[in-house]
């Protein structure tokens, strides 16, 4: 399972501390925004054809980041991972306003993992 899939399963526990139980957002209309733009871990991971993991294709795709939180979590408020380079976790906040401003969810979790994993990646 890539990093940032496992930082982001780990993200909505802050909600404990906020006094949000796991009951209280289970099928509710939570929406989730989730700013990710690097990809090293994929280029790790694929680095070396002859053991190549199992579940690269899908345990890697930033695409679908925000989508596993609300499938794991039942939530029902928009989804989207959002690529806009060095804005994303702004656009993401700028999304979640929105989208509370709209009613058209309860709740809203802009997660945004940005570590950089591979030392060949420089800015």
């Amino acid at each position: 399972m890539a990093s940032a899939l496992r930082f982001l399963c780990s993200v909505l526990l802050t909600q404990y501390a906020a006094g949000i139980t796991l009951q209280e957002i289970n099928g509710s209309q939570t929406s989730v925004f989730c700013g990710c733009f690097t990809n090293d871990y994929n280029t790790m991971v694929t680095k070396d054809l002859e053991y190549y993991p199992k579940y690269t294709v899908t345990g890697t795709g930033n695409s679908i980041l925000a989508n596993r939180i609300s499938y794991f979590y039942n939530l029902h408020g928009a989804s989207a991972t959002i690529d806009t380079a060095c804005s994303s976790s702004l656009v993401c906040f700028h999304m979640g306003n929105q989208s509370l401003k709209s009613h058209e969810s309860d709740l809203v979790s802009y997660p945004s993992p940005k570590s950089r994993q591979s030392p060949r990646i420089v800015f």
